[in-house]
């Protein structure tokens, strides 16, 4: 029934915790692949411990890497994950009774550290606006839709953003009240407010047409 999509380039800190998850309650319905850009730590030797993965490799590039487990999906439903996102054990069996009633969804989302910003930043994940919504909250889609999209546009920087956008102009896109957690490293890493004004400026300039092209000189994953 569902298909989970993870590409991964140098995870080892966070793919684990996702598989171990995923595979917390054994079930039938659900296949994973993970789909490899080139990673140089122990990303690999970890997913090879889980003997229930389908473990791919592709061209570096996370629309490339998406693209490519979707054409190795075995079922009609699609759910594309970053490695540093995880969820509770029961947000499988949630989302499987939602599976026939939805084209194309994502979730809301929090992260895994506390602070105003980050809970601000989240808040707005619960909006059902494409400005709001990306990869990082994970993105569940009929696999004959996305076939009909032709995948995700291959492009450096904002596929998800794309992507989202050109659902939107052929379907109805839900927003489903599960929830998922993600990293914030990016934002420790940078602060939380000078990163997330780098986020909107990057998406505004999208918006607006300027090149992906360009704009991933100034971001990088």
């Amino acid at each position: 029934m569902l298909t989970i999509v993870i590409p991964t380039l140098n995870e080892e800190s966070y793919i684990p915790k996702l598989l171990e998850v995923i595979f917390s309650h054994p079930r039938t319905w659900l296949e994973v692949i993970v789909v490899d850009g080139g990673s140089t730590d122990n990303t690999l030797q970890l997913v090879k411990k889980f003997e229930q993965v389908k473990l791919l490799h592709s061209e570096r590039g996370r629309a490339q890497q998406m693209n490519a487990g979707a054409d190795q999906a075995k079922h009609k439903h699609l759910l594309f994950l970053h490695a540093d996102t995880s969820f509770d054990t029961q947000f499988l069996n949630e989302i499987y009774k939602q599976l026939e009633s939805t084209k194309a969804g994502a979730f809301t989302m929090k992260f895994d550290r506390a602070g105003f910003w980050l809970k601000f930043y989240a808040w707005f994940t619960r909006l059902n606006f494409t400005f709001f919504t990306y990869g990082d909250q994970g993105l569940l889609i009929r696999k004959s839709l996305f076939d009909e999209l032709n995948g995700f546009k291959e492009i450096p920087l904002l596929e998800d953003l794309e992507m989202i956008r050109r659902i939107k102009k052929k379907t109805k896109f839900k927003r489903l009240q599960q929830v998922v957690t993600t990293s914030s490293r990016r934002f420790e890493k940078h602060g939380p407010i000078k990163q997330q004004l780098k986020n909107i400026v990057i998406v505004t300039a999208f918006y607006i047409g300027i090149s992906p092209y360009y704009l991933a000189r100034f971001y990088r994953y």
